[in-house]
């Protein structure tokens, strides 16, 4: 009778069965917690990678209306040019108006292709800390 109380004491310990839960209770929280991270990663890099694009399409109307502009006053440039007499010195020299959209057009390129370089090195980024082995083909 001894043995078979002890075994079942064994079988039944309180103890044992309090661990039991709590370890349960533990790797439950870390799947949780996991799950959620991930979920919140996920999320923070949908919304950095979305700003970068509507950055990318901000910069690409901007160089689109710069370029209207660089049209239309190079056209009016070739006008006033065309219809001007030769000996006039005023049409000789570039046309304040062009000059200004050159410069708003390379200052243009230089923060488009800043921010398409910051898009290739957060998706390479991304890519490497999933674990791809091809990522750094992006470069």
């Amino acid at each position: 009778m001894e043995v078979h109380d002890k075994a079942w004491t064994k079988a039944h310990n309180p103890f044992q069965a309090k661990v039991h839960i709590l370890s349960r209770r533990h790797d439950r929280h870390l799947r949780q917690g996991q799950r959620k991270d991930a979920r919140n990663w996920r999320r923070t890099v949908s919304s950095r990678a979305e700003d970068i694009s509507h950055q990318g399409r901000d910069e690409m109307r901007n160089v689109r209306q710069m370029a209207r502009q660089a049209y239309d006053a190079i056209d009016e440039y070739a006008k006033k040019k065309k219809n001007s007499k030769p000996n006039d010195d005023e049409i000789e020299t570039e046309d304040p108006q062009v000059q200004n959209v050159e410069r708003q057009g390379q200052s243009a390129e230089f923060q488009y292709d800043a921010a398409q370089d910051a898009a290739d090195r957060a998706w390479s980024d991304t890519r490497t800390s999933m674990g791809d082995s091809d990522a750094g083909d992006y470069y």
